[in-house]
């Protein structure tokens, strides 16, 4: 038995090297959510296909010491679709022969046999890695190849934590698809921020994952776009976007730089009901403070400063101490007093004015 220092330790499981950016870290496991037919499975085949380029979708190169590598591919539905699209992208069929491998493991010798990283072919992809020695891998999807209940923490757990050591022994980057709860491309229409808490399933699974993405389609009146948001990375800052514009998946992905937006309508209304709540936890805060808080809970900070414009002085207020000014949120109670007094103020003036033309003569003059 040997000791060794806890800092020795944490530096190696938790040392982060970028495969592509903060999106996918080597030595981890990368988790994409989306809902059905958004377009997961193309972008999985884009991160192949720009994995095996040697540049990724948004034109970064993937850093040379992690080029030329294999790439696995679990695929339980089926390759088939997956393979064409990527030759109708112009990928050289050498590419497929030399440096993507396919599992196929039936130890049940059952002929309909289901492919499922149960406790048993999880060992047997562990000797496929041996062999293939792969530096990305991708599974396409989570609940495909999951045996068991993904609510279940115990059977979220049985899967995800062989992944994991599995993924940080032979030093590569996996990378997995999933599904939203439903209700989610409600949300992000009516324009709520991504959360990692849309993913499906137990909370167990987006534990395991350091980075996890999330793609939606936030504006119906542009059906082409998509906008993928990073909810969770062990490396940078959340709430980072990158887009993508698809028509039919056989003719490719195209990222774009213009990253697509829920209709400002409902962002009005999503940021107003964010803003009440965050003043309604904090007495006072200054405007940098806001900018910031919106721009970690990604918001615009134009529309921001529009909206505090819009909500001053029926909600917002200023206050001044000093030379700083700071915002804080009026109560109901606050905002009913001063409604009242607006309504008194009106009535008397009203009142005033019925005096005085009462009391006016014929000629004009005030008696």
């Amino acid at each position: 038995m040997t000791a060794t220092s806890l800092s020795s330790i944490w530096k190696k499981f938790n040392a982060t090297e970028k495969l592509w950016g903060d999106w996918i870290l080597v030595n981890n496991i990368t988790l994409i959510g989306g809902p059905s037919n958004v377009g997961k499975s193309p972008l999985l085949c884009a991160i192949v296909a720009g994995y095996l380029q040697g540049r990724w979708p948004n034109g970064e190169d993937v850093p040379p010491r992690f080029c030329g590598g294999n790439v696995l591919y679990l695929v339980p539905e089926g390759f088939i679709e997956q393979t064409e699209m990527l030759q109708h992208w112009g990928l050289e069929a050498k590419l497929f022969e030399e440096r993507v491998y396919v599992p196929q493991i039936n130890i049940h010798g059952d002929p309909d046999y289901q492919f499922k990283l149960d406790h048993t072919t999880i060992g047997a992809l562990d000797q496929i890695c041996t062999q293939v020695k792969p530096r990305l891998i991708i599974i396409d999807g989570l609940r495909a190849i999951m045996e068991g209940d993904e609510s279940s923490s115990r059977d979220s757990d049985a899967l995800m934590g062989p992944l994991v050591k599995l993924t940080r022994r032979i030093g590569a980057a996996t990378v997995i698809a999933h599904h939203l709860n439903k209700g989610c491309e409600i949300l992000s229409i009516e324009g709520s921020v991504p959360k990692k808490d849309w993913l499906r399933g137990s909370t167990n699974i987006v534990a395991a994952c350091r980075s996890v993405w999330i793609v939606d389609q936030p504006n119906p009146t542009k059906p082409r776009e998509r906008r993928l948001t990073l909810v969770k990375t062990a490396s940078g800052a959340v709430n980072q976007h990158m887009a993508f514009s698809m028509g039919d998946p056989r003719d490719g992905l195209r990222f774009i730089s213009d990253v697509p937006k829920p209709e400002l309508r409902f962002q009005t209304v999503k940021m107003e009901e964010w803003l009440i709540g965050v003043m309604q936890k904090h007495t006072k805060l200054s405007k940098p403070e806001l900018h910031q808080m919106a721009g970690e809970a990604g918001f615009s900070t134009t529309t921001l400063d529009k909206l505090m414009t819009k909500l001053c002085p029926n909600k917002l207020a200023k206050v001044v101490e000093g030379k700083k000014v700071f915002w804080r949120l009026l109560s109901p109670q606050v905002v009913q007093q001063e409604a009242e007094v607006v309504q008194d103020n009106k009535s008397s003036h009203e009142e005033d004015e019925k005096t005085l033309v009462n009391n006016t003569p014929a000629s004009g003059m005030v008696i």
